[in-house]
Order: structure tokens, then C-alpha cells, then sequence
């Protein structure tokens, strides 16, 4: 209720501040925007946790909500300190603390159309890509590092992210096929009550997919999301050496080994890191199914007709 009265505020005076606002023309040269993407349910939560702990970045925090219309505000009266303690947990994206990682939806929809999820060229003209702009560049100029973005939803905007900032970096995050579509299939069940309502993000052809089962939807929606970014990648110009692949297992494995690689990688354009306390030596993967057993059996069998499995 709270943040619906300030709302009006973030979409009417609070870009103001940004308007107004002076910033250097060439900040994002010297601190690129950071674009974490992958499907629903890889693990990119706990990825934008441990980089918001390890490196000099900024990122749109929980206390953003009320700030959203103006980012930069939010860091002048939090202080927009790093947060080396921050619990390595989050339900469906969401994070506890005022310091914790905010997915940002109420940001982006400064922005972007709600719907549809694909910027193809007709939504892409429906984009205030100025005001992106301005916004990023303020927020940037004012932290003078970069920022770090985790939003499912920016592996479908390629389109604009690339025209709008030709400096950004990607980490695309991947996980394997068994585990995302059993996660995505346990959120649609636990978040919204039942296996064929559809969770998160929606790639190109997904009205196609509605006419398959649940498990093809899912399947759908994680193979079609990673071959979209490639794709996309490729064909508005993003070299690859701005492109670091993570896989999800690794991560859990090897926590330390594989932020040590995101580390090097944003090292090349100007990103350091910082002293903070060790991550974990491991985090748990889940070896047992929440799954009602006909459903994990169906997925498993569909895996295995495959080859996928």
C-alpha cells in the first residue's frame, strides 16, 4: 500500500531530478552497464548477490522501490554502501533488507511496454529509449561506477540495450535443462497454484507453446530464451568478448572459482572488486524432486526421448 502512494511520484516528479540533472557524456565508457540474463529460475538471483558483494558495482537495491523514478536519490540517502554480509537467499527473485538485490520491474516499465516481453522492431518503437538513457547515465555519473542489472525480462531487449548502450556487458547464465524446467514447473505450482499457468518471462512464440502440456511450455521457455540472446547477440552487434557465460552448477560447486572468472571478465573494462568476507565453499543442489512424482517422472521421460536427459 505504502509503495503505491509514492508511485505518482516515480513516474511524474522524481525523473525530473533526472532530467535536470548534469552528467558526463562519456561515463558509460569509463563504467559500462552490467546485464546479468538468462531464463526464469537459473540462479541469477544468487549470482547478482555474490557479484553485489565482490565487486565495485551499484545495483537497484530493495529501498529503490520507493526511489525508482530516480535511482540516484536512493543511493544519496542510503549511502549506496556495498553489503558484504547479504544473506545468499531470495524467493522467486525476491530478496530481504533494504540492501538486498531488487529484480527492478517498476524501473524498467519506465521504459519498456508491459507487454509484450520480445522488443521486436514494432515494440521496440514503443520504448522511451532517451529516458533510459538519462536514467543510467544520471545514475552512473552520481555512483561513478558501474551498475549491475539482474532482470530475467533483459534477455528480451536486446534490441534496445545493444542500440542504447553499444558498451554494456552481458552474463548469461545457464543452467541444466532437467533442474530449470523442474524449478520453473515447482514456482508454477508453489507461486501461482498450478502447473499450466505460465511463470515469468515470455520469448518469442510462447502463444505457440500455450497449445502444448505443461512441460513442453517449459522447455519451451528455456531453450527459446537462450537461443533468442544468442541470436540477438549476434544480430544487433554484440561482440562476444562482451558476453561471460556462467553455468548455474558451477556456480553452486564452486562459488569462489567461478566469481573469480565474472571478476576477470569485468576487470577488462574497469570493474574491481573489493575486499569482503569468502563465499561459501559450495552451495547445495537439491538432489530430490519437489514435484508431484507423475510430473517429475513425465519430465524425465520427456528428457530421455530426447537425448536431453
Amino acid at each position: 500500500m505504502a509503495l503505491k502512494v509514492v508511485r505518482p511520484a516515480n513516474y511524474g516528479l522524481l525523473p525530473m531530478g533526472e532530467r535536470f540533472a548534469q552528467a558526463d557524456s562519456d561515463v558509460l565508457d569509463r563504467h559500462p552497464p552490467v546485464f546479468i540474463v538468462g531464463p526464469p529460475r537459473v540462479g541469477s538471483t544468487v549470482l547478482m548477490q555474490m557479484l553485489s558483494q565482490k565487486l565495485n558495482v551499484s545495483y537497484l537495491r530493495n529501498y529503490h522501490q520507493w526511489v525508482f523514478g530516480f535511482p540516484l536519490l536512493g543511493e544519496l540517502i542510503f549511502g549506496g554502501q556495498q553489503s558484504p554480509n547479504l544473506a545468499l537467499e531470495s524467493e522467486y527473485g525476491s530478496t530481504r533488507g533494504l540492501s538486498g538485490a531488487w529484480e527492478g520491474g517498476e524501473w524498467w516499465y519506465r521504459f519498456f511496454p508491459r507487454t509484450p516481453n520480445y522488443v521486436d522492431e514494432p515494440t521496440a518503437r514503443l520504448v522511451d529509449e532517451r529516458a533510459l538513457l538519462r536514467s543510467v547515465t544520471n545514475w552512473t555519473n552520481g555512483a561513478q561506477r558501474s551498475l549491475v542489472f539482474k532482470n530475467t525480462y533483459a534477455s528480451l531487449r536486446i534490441r534496445t540495450l545493444a542500440r542504447v548502450f553499444p558498451n554494456a556487458r552481458y552474463i548469461h547464465i545457464s543452467r541444466g535443462v532437467l533442474g530449470n524446467a523442474h524449478s520453473i514447473l515447482e514456482a508454477r505450482r508453489e507461486a501461482l497454484g498450478s502447473y499450466a499457468q505460465w511463470f515469468g518471462l515470455r520469448p518469442p512464440g510462447w502463444e505457440q507453446a500455450c497449445l502444448g502440456d505443461a512441460i513442453n511450455q517449459v522447455l519451451f521457455q528455456v531453450r527459446q530464451t537462450h537461443q533468442t540472446l544468442v541470436e540477438d547477440f549476434e544480430s544487433f552487434g554484440v561482440p562476444t568478448r562482451f558476453v561471460h557465460n556462467v553455468q548455474y552448477e558451477d556456480l553452486c560447486a564452486l562459488p569462489e572459482k567461478t566469481i573469480k572468472g565474472v571478476e576477470t571478465f569485468v576487470s577488462a573494462f574497469g570493474i574491481r572488486g573489493h575486499v569482503s568476507p569468502s563465499l561459501p565453499g559450495q552451495l547445495p543442489l537439491r538432489q530430490t524432486s519437489r514435484l508431484d512424482s507423475e510430473m517429475h517422472g513425465q519430465l524425465v521421460d520427456r528428457l530421455k526421448s530426447e537425448g536431453g536427459y
